[in-house]
């Protein structure tokens, strides 16, 4: 029986990767990105350019690979090298806030402000 190609992965201590990207990170898509399955097949599945993503920790067992969380929540893992650099670049704070649907009030705010702050999904 041939060796499992999978490991499961129960701890993630790794908060900068090897390529300079840190945990906590917002980064955007450069380019558009087809998902393709194990054969190499296009899911069905394309991220658009400009897609905020969120760089997650990672686990520190080889092969070492980033992890990233997509817009939609879902894991995603990138090959933890200067080529990722290729894809993605990092994203303000303003990309990050309007990805969140959280807004940037001017600091400080006066006492006598009044803000209605309202939930919203962005879609």
């Amino acid at each position: 029986m041939a060796k499992s190609e999978w490991k499961l992965v129960t701890e993630f201590p790794l908060s900068v990767y090897r390529c300079g990207a840190r945990a906590g990170e917002r980064v955007r898509l450069l380019r558009e990105l087809v998902i393709r399955d194990h054969k190499g097949k296009p899911t069905g599945k394309v991220h658009p350019p400009g897609e905020i993503w969120c760089v997650v920790r990672g686990a520190a067992e080889e092969p070492r690979a980033l992890w990233l969380r997509e817009p939609n929540g879902r894991s995603h893992t990138w090959d933890d090298d200067d080529n990722f650099w290729a894809w993605f670049e990092r994203a303000g704070r303003q990309a990050a806030n309007r990805v969140a649907g959280r807004i940037t009030l001017p600091a400080p705010t006066p006492p006598d402000m009044r803000v209605r702050i309202r939930r919203f999904r962005l879609d």
